[in-house]
């Protein structure tokens, strides 16, 4: 496995018996070496006994998985896995490059260019080396600004790969991904331009929660929860902001401790209310002494399919979503939505 990769082994052509067996061995010895940890660092000077850094040694590993690969793929052309070692070589030079690794006249990127429109390859192959080469452009830039039109860097990203494969199941795939993940705002502009698409069945039903939940944006929520000490929450008579978390209960209640480094954010007198998400309802006192911000706990047997989830648009847990004074749904979305749609509705 590469960089969360795993490596196929193609069908291979009749070769003379010893070229065979020799190919056969190389490739062996390739696959062990591109596992990782399997090269260890040693000091790069005999008089210094000072051993890199486990980043450098996984750039070193990358690299020496980069160089086996091209001499594999240039020696052994004919090889069945000649196309494989092609993208690993591919496939590891945009991880080192990644890691920090200097990218010399951009020679990594523009092996993938041409990894990416020689159609020789096969499409799962360039697809894989395409969304690593967007990745890393993505990750060049963090701090990009919104484009115009209020698209995510993120969703240019799958947007270039549709441009390049199609409404392939991977690149649907992704877009369901950003569908579940952003912000409702986002969603629900994503899903007005899927929908003029033909998708497939369950790309459509995730289209048409997102085109619902814009919808219901700005509008008052139809929700009453009982908590599991016995009180009753209509969120349509909030007077504070509320924030609504949703864990699983498989999943331990720790979900939900990434939400302490929010801490300061919120604004003061911001409503906290737990909902843990099928299984058995957890233990009262332990929920509350684990959850970052004091609150109020539910718990709804039915998980994502039941009233909570459903009614404020949860497609996945751990997620939040956040309403205004009066129930107005302000928007739902990742944990790291959340200082955006605290801003939003204290405005």
């Amino acid at each position: 496995m590469l960089g969360g990769m795993t490596l196929a082994t193609h069908a291979q052509p009749a070769s003379p018996p010893g070229l065979a067996v020799a190919a056969d061995r190389a490739w062996v010895d390739l696959i062990q070496k591109a596992k990782p940890g399997a090269q260890k660092s040693t000091p790069s000077n005999p008089s210094d006994d000072k051993v890199k850094s486990p980043l450098d040694q996984e750039i070193d590993r990358l690299q020496q998985v980069a160089e086996s690969a091209r001499s594999f793929h240039t020696s052994y052309s004919g090889h069945g896995n000649a196309a494989e070692a092609k993208k690993m070589e591919t496939l590891a030079r945009l991880a080192a490059v990644g890691l920090g690794a200097p990218d010399s006249g951009g020679a990594a990127r523009a092996a993938a260019k041409a990894f990416r429109a020689d159609k020789r390859n096969q499409v799962g192959d360039r697809y894989e080396v395409a969304l690593a080469d967007e990745c890393l452009t993505l990750s060049a830039a963090p701090a990009l600004a919104v484009a115009a039109g209020g698209i995510t860097p993120r969703e240019k990203l799958v947007d270039t790969l549709f441009d390049e494969f199609g409404g392939t199941s991977e690149v649907n795939a992704q877009y369901t991904s950003l569908l579940r993940t952003s912000d409702a705002a986002t969603t629900a502009r994503l899903a007005a331009k899927l929908n003029q698409r033909r998708l497939p069945d369950d790309v459509k039903l995730e289209v048409r929660r997102a085109l619902d939940l814009g919808l219901r944006l700005g509008q008052p929520v139809e929700l009453s929860l009982d908590t599991m000490d016995g009180q009753r929450i209509d969120f349509a008579k909030n007077t504070t902001v509320t924030v609504v978390c949703f864990w699983n209960v498989w999943a331990g209640v720790g979900g939900v401790a990434p939400l302490a480094k929010f801490k300061g954010i919120p604004p003061a007198g911001t409503t906290w209310v737990y909902v843990a998400l099928g299984g058995a309802p957890p233990s009262l006192a332990a929920v509350s002494a684990a959850v970052p911000f004091p609150g109020k706990h539910c718990h709804d047997p039915s998980g994502l399919a039941g009233a909570a989830a459903a009614t404020l648009g949860a497609r996945q847990a751990p997620s939040v979503a956040v309403l205004g004074v009066g129930g107005k749904l302000i928007g739902m979305g990742s944990f790291e939505r959340l200082p955006a749609l605290l801003a939003e509705a204290s405005r």
